[in-house]
């Protein structure tokens, strides 16, 4: 972890494991809340989401392996700030289908950015290099859902989503930032 892209990815699966585990805890309530929808029509869209998600693993990964990580990444963290934003402004069944397919592309980061953290290791340091990573990124990922539901109970739904869209967007920046900076992070 003393190692910048170790630390950086480390830092950038710590993010998306926040947003994923909150989506995973608010989702159907956030449909039901927000959005107005009755709990058939919440489950549907919470099907998508994990539909979505499940059926681009392998999509991601075999892009990350052909495009590179960080740019499969922030294309995927930039259609979650599309898809939380758009969920968090907005209400309807209508708009929330396209949005939730969104968010589950951005919640498909694992396989590039675990990889990322793999390539970050030599041979010898993977298990146990590894194991320590994904430690720290599972740890820090799991205030998601403390941090959201004191969000959303002290502003609304709107600022709770809306905080996952910012965190995704300050991933996308941060990738950027490392990037134009010429980091080998």
């Amino acid at each position: 972890l003393g190692r910048p892209r170790v630390a950086f990815t480390a830092a950038l699966s710590m993010l998306g494991e926040f947003t994923v585990l909150a989506t995973m805890a608010f989702l159907p309530t956030f449909f039901v809340e927000h959005h107005g929808l009755s709990l058939s029509r919440a489950s549907l869209l919470f099907s998508v989401y994990f539909a979505t998600v499940a059926g681009l693993q392998p999509v991601v990964g075999w892009l990350s392996d052909r495009f590179g990580r960080d740019a499969v990444v922030g294309v995927m963290f930039a259609a979650g700030v599309g898809g939380f934003a758009t969920l968090a402004a907005t209400t309807g069944f209508a708009v929330a289908l396209p949005a939730v397919v969104l968010v589950g592309v951005a919640m498909s980061w694992v396989p590039p950015l675990q990889s990322r953290a793999v390539d970050a290791l030599s041979a010898a340091e993977r298990g146990t290099g590894f194991g320590l990573v994904r430690t720290v990124y599972l740890l820090g990922g799991a205030l998601g859902t403390t941090v959201v539901g004191s969000v959303a109970d002290a502003a609304g739904w709107t600022a709770g989503f809306g905080l996952l869209a910012a965190l995704l967007g300050a991933g996308v920046v941060a990738l950027a930032g490392v990037h134009a900076a010429g980091l080998e992070w």
